[in-house]
């Protein structure tokens, strides 16, 4: 469980570099602007002030929202089974440890 939750960390890493890349190069934005264009995509938000406007920058955005939304909800979901696993392996082996005489 933890190597896979280290394996989707680092596609988040690969998808956000991937996303800051693609926005440099197809909308020409400056480092900063391309950071928060993909931090705007991955979380959903799309606060609508800067909007791909290139025909290649569009067909990035489609493919990029895809492949982000997909590895960041992978992630999450993999820290949530992390935590919850750690739980109720905690609540498990308390009431196993009260039953035993």
């Amino acid at each position: 469980m933890v190597q896979r939750l280290k394996k989707s960390i680092g596609a988040f890493f690969i998808i956000l570099i991937i996303g800051i890349w693609g926005f440099m190069i197809f909308e020409e934005l400056s480092f900063l602007d391309a950071l928060y264009v993909t931090i705007v995509t991955l979380a959903t938000v799309g606060y609508g002030d800067i909007t791909p406007v290139t025909p290649e920058g569009r067909i990035f955005v489609i493919f990029f929202i895809v492949a982000g939304f997909s590895v960041t909800y992978y992630t999450l979901i993999m820290v949530v089974s992390l935590l919850l696993e750690g739980q109720i392996r905690d609540l498990l082996g308390r009431r196993g440890m009260a039953t035993q005489p």
